[in-house]
C-alpha cells in the first residue's frame, strides 16, 4: 500500500503523525524485515504505517503488544487492519498487565532471535522499558534494528499521569528524568553488542543496531 493512501486513512487518529509515520514506513522499505516487534500499539495507527509497507513488499509480519484495554479505543487496532486491508500482516497480541509477560511467552515458545526490527513504545519507566530491552535483545536478530520511542517523555510533564497517587508518591527525580531516555543512554548505547546509535524526531527517538557479531 502505498504511503499516501495509508496517511490519508490514517489522518487524525493518534498518536502517530504522517512525518513519523513516513519514517517508520521507510525504515521497513529499507530494510526489508520479515518480523517486527512492536510495544505499545495504542489505535494501532504505526502498525498500520508499518504494515502497508511490508504490503508493499509483499510479505512480513508484525507482532504488536498491548493491553487489553486497547481494544476498547475508538479506533482500536482491529479495526483499522480490517479497514486497510492489512490484517494479513498484523498479529496483536494484548497483555493482563504488561507486554513483558508477553514477551516471556514469546521466548517460552522459542528461544531463538526471531525479530528483525523492534518498535519500543510502551511502559515509560526505567523499570519496564529496561527489561523490555534485555528481553528484545533476546529476540532480536544479529544485524536487526532496535528502535524506543518518548526518550524525551516524563511522569511530570504527562497531564495524564502526573496527578496520579502512586506517581506523586514518587521521588522528583524519578518524576523528572526522561526514564525511557535513560534507557537508550545508559543500557542501549553502552552495550557492546549494539552501533549505529542515532536520535531523531528532535532526539524523541533513540535508533541502534544489534551487531551481526559480537561486539
Amino acid at each position: 500500500m502505498r504511503f499516501n493512501t495509508v496517511a490519508s486513512e490514517l489522518a487524525g487518529i493518534p498518536f502517530t503523525g504522517p512525518q513519523k509515520g513516513r519514517k517508520l514506513y521507510n525504515h521497513v522499505l529499507a530494510t526489508q524485515p520479515r518480523r517486527i516487534l512492536e510495544l505499545g500499539c495504542a489505535h494501532g495507527v504505526t502498525a498500520c504505517y508499518m504494515a502497508a509497507a511490508l504490503d508493499e513488499i509483499g510479505s512480513g509480519t508484525i507482532v504488536t503488544m498491548d493491553l487489553h484495554t486497547a481494544l476498547d479505543r475508538d479506533p482500536n487496532i482491529d479495526t483499522l487492519a480490517e479497514r486497510l486491508g492489512l490484517r494479513e500482516y498484523i498479529e496483536p497480541m494484548f497483555a493482563a498487565s504488561s507486554f513483558t509477560w508477553e514477551l516471556r511467552r514469546l521466548l517460552d515458545a522459542d528461544p531463538n532471535p526471531q525479530f528483525d526490527f523492534a518498535f519500543q513504545d510502551g511502559g515509560h519507566t526505567w523499570d519496564v522499558a529496561g527489561f523490555s530491552f534485555f528481553l528484545i535483545d533476546r529476540l532480536l536478530n544479529p544485524g536487526g534494528w532496535i528502535l524506543f520511542d518518548d526518550l524525551n517523555w516524563t511522569l511530570e510533564g504527562s497531564p495524564s499521569q502526573r496527578h496520579r497517587p502512586k506517581v506523586r508518591a514518587l521521588s522528583e527525580e524519578e518524576r523528572t528524568i526522561p526514564q525511557v531516555g535513560e534507557v537508550f543512554r545508559l543500557l542501549v548505547v553502552q552495550h557492546p553488542g549494539y552501533t549505529d546509535h542515532r536520535l531523531d524526531d528532535d532526539g524523541n527517538w533513540g535508533w541502534a543496531r544489534k551487531r551481526s557479531t559480537p561486539g
